[in-house]
């Protein structure tokens, strides 16, 4: 008789690993939620309405349910208002207007009414920073009158008024019309109140007038399209005044990184009033120096740049006296730029230039005696600008440069 061993069980270790392995098969994908059933915030305009109540506008872009030609005759973007007692209540409030989950990851342009701007927003900026959703890197900006009224305007290019706001103001960025400021900037700064940023200011524009009549020039006439012009000076979370386009272009002399280019339009010397040269400037670098006058800091600031000719109506010939006066007329225009924007900023005890960076890091001791009273101190600094401008391509030339050109490199030779 033979007695065979019992047969051993694989135990509970290997059941347990094979039950791990096997069940995302059967869980899903739980606490996830499908993608047409999200609404993505692409846009947000934030209002102070009556008695300091808060006002949200956002645009929504949702995924269709399913691609085809019903899903084509959609129209997947769509506003909703909300207001509440807070930016928390106000944000509540929205998402009880949607018939699904909110999220707020996608919204890429914040955009905050004027009067709003200049009464404060610290409180906007506490609730951006607290909501783990927002990016960060999302660009902010303001605009004249109120937020609502701009983000229900209908866009010119693109297919919603978010993304035609970012593309304007990154088009124009390019040519030194305005400059983009993303929010992690604007939040760094806050945390100097004596430092001041500047904000892309958005404006409703007419449209060039056609001739019409009846029921299509009153449309015409209530129409306006989405604009970006100059910028709105911010310090310590309010709205301190604005910026021009020239101002603008000086303020971007100053701060500008290398690739930065600001344009300058120049009056012909001595010629027919209305006759202009344009020229690009790139390449921008400038020196920040200190200097004590009295016990009152003053500071020098030395621009360079490289220029580039677009355009040239004036009667004179492109010689090669007439490229250095062009050279020299080109740096007065800007360094006025740059006075102009500086003058904006002392009226409004705004920090522009960050100035007192350079106090802070060069001269400590400076610093520790004027921090308290910085913002006032600005309207009595002197500010010492030199600009230096060389045309390093003018175009098409004439025969009078080329000549001129010829001639100096035959007297070299000699």
């Amino acid at each position: 008789m033979v007695i065979s061993k019992p047969c051993r069980g694989l135990g509970m270790g290997p059941v347990l690993l094979l039950a791990v392995l096997l069940a995302p098969l059967f869980a899903g994908c739980g606490g996830k939620q499908e993608l047409d059933r999200v609404a993505f915030i692409i846009a947000v305009g934030i209002d102070k309405v009556e008695e300091g109540r808060f006002r949200l506008t956002a645009q929504f872009f949702k995924a269709p349910a399913r691609i085809g030609v019903e899903s084509e005759k959609m129209n997947p973007y769509w506003l909703v208002s909300a207001e509440g007692e807070s930016m928390m209540d106000a944000s509540l409030k929205l998402r009880r207007r949607v018939d699904g989950p909110i999220s707020w990851h996608q919204a890429r342009t914040y955009i905050i009414g004027e009067e709003t701007a200049k009464e404060g927003m610290k409180e906007i900026v506490d609730f951006l920073v607290r909501n783990i959703e927002v990016r960060k890197g999302a660009n902010m900006a303001i605009v004249e009158g109120s937020a609502r009224d701009y983000m229900v305007l209908s866009p010119e290019f693109e297919m919603n008024i978010a993304q035609e706001t970012w593309r304007m103001i990154e088009n124009y960025r390019e040519w030194g019309g305005t400059m983009r400021l993303r929010m992690s900037e604007f939040i760094q700064a806050s945390y100097e109140p004596q430092r001041g940023v500047l904000f892309p200011y958005l404006r409703k524009d007419k449209p060039t007038p056609v001739e019409s009549t009846g029921t299509q020039k009153e449309r015409l006439a209530s129409y306006a399209v989405p604009a970006v012009s100059g910028g709105a000076m911010v310090r310590d979370f309010r709205m301190r005044g604005q910026l021009n386009e020239e101002e603008t272009r000086g303020f971007l002399l100053v701060r500008a990184k290398e690739k930065a280019v600001a344009p300058v339009l120049v009056d012909c010397m001595d010629e027919e009033v209305g006759r202009q040269a344009t020229v690009i400037l790139s390449s921008i670098r400038r020196r920040i120096d200190v200097v004590d006058q009295g016990g009152i800091p003053a500071f020098q600031i030395e621009i360079t740049a490289s220029g580039k000719l677009m355009e040239y109506h004036c009667e004179t010939p492109l010689v090669k006296d007439r490229v250095k006066q062009l050279e020299a007329m080109t740096s007065e225009k800007a360094r006025r730029y740059v006075l102009a924007a500086w003058k904006q900023a002392q009226q409004s005890e705004t920090d522009l230039f960050e100035l007192s960076r350079e106090l802070k890091a060069f001269y400590p001791e400076i610093w520790s005696k004027e921090k308290e009273q910085w913002s006032q101190r600005l309207r009595e600094i002197a500010l010492d600008v030199n600009v230096s401008v060389r045309l390093s391509n003018v175009g098409t030339i004439d025969k009078g440069v080329i000549s001129e050109n010829q001639k100096a490199k035959q007297g070299d030779e000699e």
